[in-house]
């Protein structure tokens, strides 16, 4: 049950934040190559949550999130990323 709260509160973040950047119109649309406008990388600087430094795709987010669902910190470092 925890798991499933944990996904949820993790899908319902997601989709604020795509809420968010589609209202401030920061996507690029659809590109002819096929790309959803979704398809971004979001950068990570070296930092102390064991996240490696680099790009993450889309995908990689969410799977960092649910990986991390249960340290509020690392959530929190992420969510920041994404901005």
């Amino acid at each position: 049950m925890a798991k499933q709260m944990s996904n949820n509160m993790i899908d319902n973040i997601m989709k604020e934040h795509r809420r968010e950047v589609e209202d401030r119109n920061i996507l690029a649309p659809s590109d002819n190559n096929g790309k959803n406008s979704l398809d971004v990388e979001v950068y990570f600087p070296d930092n102390e949550h064991s996240i490696e430094e680099g790009y993450c795709s889309w995908s990689g987010l969410v799977n960092l999130l649910r990986i991390n669902s249960d340290k509020p910190e690392v959530v929190r470092f992420i969510a920041d990323m994404m901005e």
